[in-house]
């Protein structure tokens, strides 16, 4: 199974929202097989595997674009760590 496929698998079983999705299949009594579900969280962690550390990479990539506003014309990083606490990301720059 390929990502595009794993996305597809899993918007098709997300439809508008997951929470809905198994109150519908609780009022269903088993309609869906095991080997379907089993489908949906191999799809599942194929999307998560390929999106690992995308938050990370989000931010780096953005602390990169961000700079050219930052610096000055005669100013360069020379390090740059991007660590988080919690929900917020902290850049240092020397």
């Amino acid at each position: 199974m390929d990502l595009i496929e794993a996305m597809n698998i899993v918007k098709t079983f997300k439809n508008k929202s997951v929470k809905e999705t198994l109150k519908d299949l609780e009022r269903l009594e088993k309609t869906i097989s095991f080997s379907n579900f089993e489908n949906i969280f191999f799809a599942a962690k194929i999307i998560k595997d390929a999106s690992s550390q995308i938050d990370e990479i989000v931010h780096a990539s953005g602390i990169m674009i961000a700079k050219e506003v930052w610096l000055n014309e005669n100013e360069e990083v020379q390090y740059l760590s991007l660590y988080s606490y919690g929900k917020f990301f902290y850049v240092v720059c020397f």
